[in-house]
């Protein structure tokens, strides 16, 4: 499939930027000219082998997280220079944290069972561990989302919130009857309200004045993880597609709910990811939110105001452009199956 696959991705200055996975090789996605280009840089520091989780953008850095969390990758737009920060967030080989955000000029990384939150301050380099509440040591928290300086923090029951107060640092925290299905996958907010999303496709409203869970705004009796992702918009949230196909809108004005279908004609779905989500990671500006690829041929970017769809299909690096990136930067060991080996060995003899 002509793509590469991430998890996540940032944007800086019109751009979408991604660490490949799982080669980890940094690519940038112009929408100027939809070309995809290989991201040079001027200190490369060892790459084989690493695995990026999320990312996130402050300023003119941009930072990877490593998926087992033991560290970040800081990168610096205008200096083009890598370098790696240790933090000790381990404790699974793979989803180690609830939720990654920037405030001001901070790293905030809060993990999921460690019971602590980290917060990196991106002009002096230093770290900051912040353990939270004892009463909350040993929730699982599985998702966040901030509006303006705060973070709520969703337990995978649905029967705990924790916030987190950016400016403050200050927590706490609010009991909430459990969902009738658990298992709490995602959410997102606004002023007013939590919108909390289950792995059985149930989507719960939750009033963050009185902390009373309305209803169950949204319902589809199909298999688990059918949707995965939800999105404020202006007037609506988006609940994107998992491991199904279909996206839909709940409307906030109306309570209702409407099935579209926008993909574009020639999509292409990679069939060995079937029971992968088609949306994972993303990034967002004021305009836009930009979505990270994994399982599909065109990148997706979606209007805040308007909730128009505007999809990317990708011209992918040439092969010369690939050989050049990967002797100069990526330092990668080929193996014989690989079918760029013997244009790999051509470009490395005459150079």
């Amino acid at each position: 499939m002509n793509t590469f696959s991430s998890r996540d991705c940032i944007e800086y200055n019109g751009k979408l930027y991604f660490m490949t996975e799982p080669e980890a090789h940094f690519i940038e996605l112009d929408y100027m000219d939809n070309r995809m280009r290989y991201v040079h840089t001027y200190n490369n520091i060892s790459m084989n082998s690493v695995n990026i989780d999320l990312a996130v953008r402050i300023g003119n850095y941009g930072y990877f997280l490593e998926r087992e969390g033991n560290y970040f990758i800081e990168y610096d737009f205008l200096s083009s220079k890598k370098k790696m920060y240790k933090i000790n967030c381990h404790r699974e080989v793979d989803g180690n944290y609830a939720f990654v955000t920037s405030y001001k000029n901070q790293l905030i990384i809060c993990t999921r069972e460690l019971g602590k939150l980290i917060v990196f301050d991106s002009n002096k380099k230093i770290s900051q561990i912040i353990k939270y509440p004892d009463c909350e040591k040993d929730v699982c928290f599985v998702c966040g989302c901030k509006y303006e300086n705060i973070i709520y923090l969703l337990a995978e029951s649905g029967e705990k919130i924790l916030t987190y107060d950016c400016e403050k640092g200050q927590f706490e925290s609010f009991k909430l009857k459990g969902l009738q299905s658990g298992k709490v996958i995602d959410c997102a907010c606004n002023a007013n309200q939590i919108f909390v999303l289950t792995r059985y496709n149930e989507m719960y409203e939750i009033d963050i004045r009185t902390w009373i869970k309305k209803h169950i705004c949204f319902s589809l009796k199909t298999n688990e993880f059918e949707v995965r992702r939800i999105l404020m918009l202006k007037d609506n949230v988006l609940i994107m597609p998992g491991q199904g196909k279909n996206f839909y809108l709940y409307n906030l004005k109306e309570k209702d709910v409407k099935k579209i279908n926008n993909w574009p004609k020639d999509i292409i779905f990679n069939n060995n990811r079937q029971k992968w989500s088609k949306f994972y990671g993303y990034c967002e500006d004021k305009k836009y939110y930009y979505f990270a690829n994994r399982v599909i041929n065109y990148y997706l970017r979606i209007d805040k105001q308007s909730g128009q769809f505007i999809w990317t299909k990708p011209q992918m690096p040439s092969l010369q452009e690939q050989i050049i990136y990967r002797v100069q930067d990526a330092r990668d060991v080929l193996e014989e199956k690989d079918k760029s080996l013997k244009q790999y060995i051509e470009y490395i003899v005459a150079n």
